[in-house]
């Protein structure tokens, strides 16, 4: 397995865990300028602002992803199981990605084959 596989599951189909190497997490953290200029209600943004805060917010998921790919890789994970993704704010305005999950080994499953 090339790449860390990733699921908010229990399980992959196919393999089996084999060893449970411990909880992940990272954060990704928006800055505060970026906040600048963008309406406090939500009710008064505007479409293109709406759509800029949405793509920067994907951006931080994107990123928060990679990273924890990156930390169960590091600790020889083959995947990430129990997914999660959550916002949290931070001082001064600042909102964030934590990306969270428990890294495993896994083996890919045996096909069985019934004997007649």
């Amino acid at each position: 397995m090339a790449d860390v596989m990733m699921t908010s599951g229990s399980s992959f189909e196919g393999y089996e865990i084999v060893e449970y190497l411990g909880f992940v997490n990272v954060q990704t953290v928006l800055a505060s300028n970026f906040f600048k200029g963008i309406a406090a209600g939500v009710t008064e943004m505007s479409d293109a602002e709406s759509e800029k805060l949405t793509s920067k917010l994907e951006q931080a998921n994107e990123v928060a992803i990679e990273k924890l790919m990156g930390v169960a890789k590091r600790r020889g994970a083959d995947a990430v199981i129990g997914l999660a993704l959550n916002y949290t704010e931070f001082a001064n305005n600042s909102v964030g990605t934590i990306a969270s999950g428990t890294a495993v080994k896994l083996k890919k499953k045996q096909e069985e084959i019934g004997l007649l």
